[in-house]
């Protein structure tokens, strides 16, 4: 019993924590689901994947931090860097978004949420724009999914909204159908 024991404390004494990606999951009929997808993202299309690498960012953070020591903020200043996954893309059809695009980034694997792009892939793209960098980012936690896995996707957007034909144009002066209505 001592050797299991012992055992026992030395693989918890050598663990890692775990990080595991973590979403909101939205119940009721896919309908409502794909209706809320379509809500939150900024950007909604069928893309080719035409080819995707890793790329570090860097950028300088500022602000002021809170010290324990002496019970005051301090103002800091450091480089932050990240590293992401960024495709390089096709639009197809488009559903929503008022803006071209050439490329979507994501986390890096799922503990981050990340997706696995790779070239010639045809995806159902749900993305939104992050607010930090103004770039077109999804994961995984979106309904973004291989095309020929996201078929009844591709049905009911396209009863909300008609695909945008030929790629590449705006929907800024498209109307959208009341989702309501749906």
């Amino acid at each position: 019993m001592s050797r299991t024991f012992l055992l026992l404390v030395l693989a918890l004494v050598n663990a890692t924590p775990a990080i595991a990606c973590s979403c909101v999951e939205y119940k009721g009929s896919i309908k409502k689901q794909v209706k809320n997808a379509l809500h939150r993202a900024d950007f909604v299309a069928e893309i080719e994947v035409t080819s995707a690498a890793e790329i570090t960012e860097s950028r300088v953070v500022s602000g002021k931090r809170w010290s324990w020591d002496d019970r005051q903020y301090h103002d800091y200043t450091e480089n932050q860097s990240e590293t992401r996954l960024q495709a390089e893309i096709k639009v197809l059809r488009q559903w929503k978004g008022s803006f071209v695009t050439s490329s979507v980034s994501t986390s890096i694997g799922m503990p981050a949420c990340g997706l696995p792009f790779q070239q010639g892939q045809r995806v159902l793209l749900y993305a939104y724009i992050d607010e930090d960098t103004g770039r077109l980012v999804s994961d995984s936690c979106t309904r973004t999914n291989l095309i020929d896995d996201a078929a009844e996707d591709v049905k009911i957007l396209s009863r909300l909204i008609p695909p945008l034909e030929p790629p590449n144009k705006s929907l800024k002066h498209q109307s959208l159908r009341s989702l309501d209505s749906f």
